[in-house]
């Protein structure tokens, strides 16, 4: 099966915190085509953002990656008179990344201390 995120997904090596090889990395691009003149995959789907923000994180990022991890980005949240709140924002950007069901628990946790409170990035 073809999918967008094939090279980020082989070269990155999603594994569980005991070195396994995450079974249901590829579930969330199903279907998913790598033809160019097809929709990129929903920017707003937190499991995309898991995959891209790993992806990141280890150095193996993709142009297609660019919407979902913008997204991310635009999660932030403020104190009064509109001042960047991390705290805040770690929990909208934690809420938003829970939503997906099939992420390694140990991969979130490394993307929300690496990228959860960070204005930009």
């Amino acid at each position: 099966m073809k999918t967008i995120f094939t090279a980020l997904i082989l070269s990155a090596t999603l594994v569980t915190s005991s070195g396994a090889l995450a079974a249901n990395a590829l579930a969330p691009f199903e279907g998913v085509s790598s033809d160019p003149g097809e929709e990129s995959p929903d920017s707003g789907d937190p499991c995309v953002a898991v995959t891209c923000l790993y992806g990141q994180m280890t150095g193996n990022s993709q142009n297609e990656c660019n919407a979902a991890v913008k997204a991310f980005k635009s999660i932030k949240a403020t104190k009064k008179h509109g001042i960047f709140d991390p705290v805040k924002t770690l929990k909208k950007r934690t809420k938003f990344i829970n939503g997906c069901p099939s992420a390694d628990p140990d991969i979130v946790k490394q993307i929300l201390k690496k990228f959860g409170k960070l204005k930009s990035f």
